[in-house]
């Protein structure tokens, strides 16, 4: 994430598996974005593992939250890009 710009400070990561959105962190994260932030994700595993829970979480966090989301390795999946 450094080398992309993201700051220490701004970094959340859980050591338990993504299999569901019970995260201690991700929690923290959610909690703290609000409208117009941009959400910076290496790859798409590291956000979850199941696909519907994905979509829901996406849905949840663009469309409900205003949040852009960038996934690194996948930049088809780039929202921020989109608008500009």
């Amino acid at each position: 994430m450094r080398e992309v710009g993201v700051a220490e400070k701004n970094n959340y990561m859980d050591k338990q598996s993504g299999k569901d959105f019970n995260r201690p962190q991700y929690k923290k994260l959610l909690r703290k974005m609000k409208k117009d932030d941009l959400l910076c994700i290496k790859r798409i595993d590291r956000l979850g593992r199941n696909y519907a829970e994905i979509l829901e979480q996406w849905r949840m966090l663009t469309k409900d939250k205003g949040i852009d989301i960038v996934v690194l390795d996948m930049p088809l999946l780039d929202t921020w890009r989109a608008k500009t």
